[in-house]
Formats: structure tokens, sequence, C-alpha cells
């Protein structure tokens, strides 16, 4: 015989899924300021690696661009 409480969960289910949330959410408010507090750390990244990755995002965006419309040309740099 099956148990069934409100929305089909077994009975109790409702407070174990609190319970589980509770647990997962202890310690996430300190891990997403850290996260956060990057944002704020200067970081110089090599001139080199900033121009390919720009020159690279610069060609999927016109490819993007050029693929969502079909008459346009894309040039790429």
């Amino acid at each position: 015989m099956k148990f069934r409480g409100a929305g089909g969960r077994p009975p109790g289910s409702a407070e174990l899924e609190w319970n589980v949330a509770t647990e997962l959410g202890n310690g996430f408010e300190d891990e997403l300021r850290e996260f956060l507090a990057a944002d704020d750390v200067d970081v110089d990244a090599d001139p080199l690696f900033r121009e390919r990755l720009r020159r690279q995002l610069w060609a999927l965006l016109l490819k993007q661009m050029a693929d969502d419309d079909p008459g346009s040309p894309g040039e790429t740099n």
C-alpha cells in the first residue's frame, strides 16, 4: 500500500525538501560574497591573450550575426 500526501508526495516530503534546501543554503552566502569579491580585484591579463580573445569574440559575433541574417556578409579581422 502506498501512502501519498498532497501532490502525490510521500508524507513528510515537504519537511525533507525544506531540510535539504536549508542544508544546501548553509554557507552559500559566504561563498557568494567570496565569488563576488573577485570583481573588485584588478587582474592584468597578458596583452597578447587579450587581443587574441578580442579577435575570437569578434569573429564569433560576426558569425552569429551572419547566421541570423543570411543576406549579410560576415567579415573577420
